[in-house]
């Protein structure tokens, strides 16, 4: 087994590891004495025999733990145990002075409790960034996944002009007296409303046990009609003729490029293409459609061997989000007027087979493995997705999918639940001119997290909202230029970019960068929440939000539910590709079902119909049950032309 904090954690016990951490903060010798009894057992070679060339480096301060790694890997190379070395030649410098007692017994040092103690320590120092490991991708040094030192310096306005980061073109001292008066005028102006009773939604309910006051706010309803029943009055069309006739409206076929090149000659007929894609997006698999259509597991092989690949995917799937971007319905699918708000959410699907994204969650998939699909949803449409381990944090992939996002649909507002959230990435999508908006689960424990530029105490009074500590404004103009090359790092993608929010947001080293970074999202979190808690139209759009992307999961999971929606490909890219796929044919659904309203519209204003035109406007695209995605498929046969006008004779809202 590796020394890295992931390995080490798994076989240590993440709970263990608690447990007798809580144990020695809290000086309690009995419970101590009952974990080491347990520890004294477990042989230190077990965990890293086998891995004793692995290369650990440490940042300064950190030598007495990395001299103790290096001499336990000398005595691996040669073949030896702890018990056999002189107990004066092992490195006891990394144990900290207040816990040596429980190390030594009539002053002989007990190894078992040793090497127990180094693995953690070796665990907690790489979750915090003072070891890495160099030649690691995830556990590297942060300073490698930015911009080299002299090469930001040699060209750091040049970079700065080039990267879209509108806050860096302003300085920052007038940036933070901006950010000031916000702060200033927001805190007393939500505060106010409250106090004169104008804020309808916060319910003042007495006092806690500690004195404060007992709150709650009420969230305003946000409904978003998926399903609606206008479409049952449509007639059925079969996935097949639905993506022939899309292709026919956006060409999106055309992106599946061969993998030879355009030098190839050995063309893919669509219908051929279209069979593959609902082989793989639907789970049926190949030889499953294969026996239910009339294609062949050859020509299905063929398709997905030479034109199906995730740059085709994603091409097609922009390609169709674009299209439909330009339809007339689009753009009252706006929660605003003229802004697009989007938000992300992970979807959990079971696996069949492990790989390193496969990983366990009773809460999800029972007793079984599974991953998460992380959609990001604006105007109902998917805009990029990416598959990520379900033991990852949501929140580190928020800025990776809207920086990244290659459709012409633009978000200025992205919304996620708390899962979302995480130390820096208000500050990380303000910096690149996006608004975060994040629904908390309990607003009333976040509103104790409230910083102002000026000292708590000037806040207190009789105001609901308090203010928790003042901004160090000092630091963040100390820090700003190191703060800038982390910003340019993210934007030229020197490394990937959730790598970076990961290691920003979940380290525990707290050097004067990272704190500075996390002085500034304090600020707009701090405005964020105030604004949450007075708008309750803010409260609405978040919500409805949210639910576009709960209504595009289940579509989601409509399509891909055969063989009980779970993955049973082995690899990391092969689910990316059949997740693709489903976004694909769900981007089709969506599109026909947009340009059907989009055709209602126009019906309804030649009609002069106001009152139905109005009602038009707020249904969801979100809809399949005039959509047969399942059955016999039959793809050599000629698709039935759709006469649009025809459809919609008889239909009534």
């Amino acid at each position: 087994m590796g020394l890295s904090g992931r390995n080490i954690s798994k076989n240590l016990g993440y709970g263990s590891y608690i447990s007798l951490n809580t144990c020695l903060k809290n000086r309690n010798p009995k419970a101590v004495k009952t974990h080491w009894d347990y520890f004294d057992v477990l042989p230190f070679c077990s965990y890293i025999d086998g891995y004793p060339h692995l290369e650990l480096e440490g940042m300064t301060g950190n030598m007495e733990i990395i001299q103790a790694i290096d001499h336990a890997k000398s005595i691996l190379l040669k073949g030896k145990t702890f018990i056999s070395i002189p107990i004066s030649e092992i490195p006891c410098g990394f144990i900290p002075p207040h816990l040596r007692r429980y190390f030594y017994k009539n002053g002989v040092l007990q190894i078992k409790r040793y090497e127990f103690l180094m693995l953690q320590t070796i665990r907690n120092k790489i979750d915090s960034g003072d070891i890495y490991v160099p030649d690691s991708f995830t556990f590297k040094s942060f300073d490698q996944d930015l911009i080299p030192e002299q090469y930001w310096q040699d060209n750091k306005g040049t970079i700065l002009e080039d990267i879209d980061a509108p806050k860096f073109k302003q300085p920052i001292n007038e940036l933070l007296e901006e950010l000031k008066q916000k702060v200033e005028r927001k805190f007393k102006k939500v505060n106010r409303s409250i106090l004169k009773g104008e804020n309808k939604y916060v319910k003042v309910s007495g006092k806690k046990a500690d004195g404060s006051t007992k709150w709650q706010l009420k969230y305003p309803r946000a409904k978003e009609n998926v399903g609606h029943t206008l479409f049952r009055q449509f007639p059925s069309i079969n996935i097949a003729s639905l993506m022939n006739m899309v292709n026919e409206h956006t060409g999106f076929l055309n992106e599946f490029s061969h993998i030879l090149g355009k030098e190839s000659t050995k063309g893919i007929p669509h219908n051929q293409l279209i069979a593959a894609i609902l082989a793989l997006g639907t789970n049926h698999g190949i030889g499953k459609m294969a026996q239910i259509s009339d294609m062949t597991t050859y020509q299905l092989n063929a398709a997905v061997q030479n034109l199906i690949r995730n740059e085709t995917l994603e091409n097609s799937n922009v390609r169709i989000v674009n299209a439909a971007s330009r339809l007339p319905m689009f753009q009252h699918y706006n929660i605003e007027e003229g802004v697009i708000h989007s938000s992300s959410d992970g979807q959990k699907f079971g696996t069949h087979f492990d790989n390193i994204n496969s990983r366990y969650s009773p809460k999800y998939y029972g007793l079984g493995t599974g991953i998460c699909d992380y959609t990001n949803v604006a105007n109902n449409v998917p805009i990029n997705a990416k598959i990520i381990g379900a033991h990852e944090h949501e929140s580190y992939y928020v800025f990776d999918l809207l920086k990244n996002n290659k459709t012409d649909v633009n978000p200025e507002i992205h919304s996620t639940d708390t899962d979302g959230t995480n130390r820096v990435n208000f500050a990380i999508l303000d910096f690149f001119g996006y608004q975060f908006a994040p629904r908390y689960a309990s607003i009333t424990s976040k509103a104790k997290m409230l910083y102002t530029f000026e000292s708590p105490n000037s806040y207190q009074d009789d105001n609901l909202l308090k203010s928790k500590g003042k901004i160090d404004v000092k630091l963040i103009e100390e820090e700003w230029v190191n703060i800038q090359r982390i910003i340019a790092s993210l934007a030229l993608k020197t490394t990937s970019q959730s790598t970076i929010i990961k290691k920003l947001s979940s380290y525990t080293r707290n050097n004067r960068t990272h704190l500075a970074l996390i002085e500034y999202d304090k600020i707009l979190k701090t405005l964020y929440i105030l604004e949450y808690i007075d708008s309750p139209s803010l409260r609405s759009n978040v919500q409805k939000a949210l639910n576009r992307g709960e209504g595009y999961h289940q579509l989601k999971r409509h399509i891909f539910y055969v063989h009980g929606g779970k993955f049973r490909v082995h690899t990391v890219q092969e689910q990316q590709v059949i997740a693709n796929c489903t976004h694909l044919i769900a981007n089709v659904i969506i599109y026909y079902n947009t340009w059907l309203l989009s055709n209602l519209l126009a019906q309804y204003e030649k009609n002069r119909d106001g009152k139905a035109l109005e009602k038009a406007k707020k249904i969801s695209p979100i809809a399949w049950q005039h959509i047969n995605v399942y059955g016999t498929y039959r793809f050599t046969v000629s698709p039935t032309p759709i006469n649009v006008a025809e459809l919609l004779k008889n239909v009534k809202l």
